[in-house]
């Protein structure tokens, strides 16, 4: 669930990842009504802070400088890997669980050419069959051209 928004946001795990996620549940006896990452409590979920904390401490163990390392720097680092991977602005946008591409555009801080030639590649403008489309055409070009 997002924070901000109160949304459920969706998203794809690897395999591996699945894997892990399964012998964490079993292994830390989870049933299907606890958090998947509880707080100090059981019955609540790791706070924010502590989840800043659990990373600042993994930052460390690898011989990186925490101050440059936080949450939202990861967090904003692995949305700009997988757009400049796919160059799939709906998909970040998704997986960021923002309401408006707009707000991917900006986040993501997508220069106007590069994200115009991104979506042009992406899609043939030319043949735009229905209005999701243009519309997320237009949202785009909005949002780059006001950036």
């Amino acid at each position: 669930m997002q924070r901000k928004t109160q949304r459920p946001v969706q998203f794809e795990i690897t395999e591996t990842t699945r894997d892990s996620v399964a012998a964490w549940v079993a292994n830390a006896q989870l049933r299907s009504t606890s958090y998947l990452f509880p707080g100090r409590a059981r019955e609540t979920h790791l706070s924010s802070r502590q989840h800043a904390r659990i990373v600042k401490g993994w930052v460390r163990s690898v011989g990186l400088d925490p101050a440059r390392y936080g949450t939202h720097s990861l967090r904003r680092t692995k949305a700009t890997l997988i757009y400049k991977r796919t160059k799939n602005i709906r998909a970040i946008q998704l997986l960021l669980g923002h309401s408006k591409i707009e707000s991917t555009v900006r986040y993501l801080g997508i220069e106007l050419d590069d994200a115009l030639e991104d979506f042009r590649a992406d899609r043939d403008l030319t043949q735009l069959g229905d209005a999701a489309n243009a519309t997320d055409a237009i949202s785009i070009l909005i949002a780059l051209a006001m950036s």
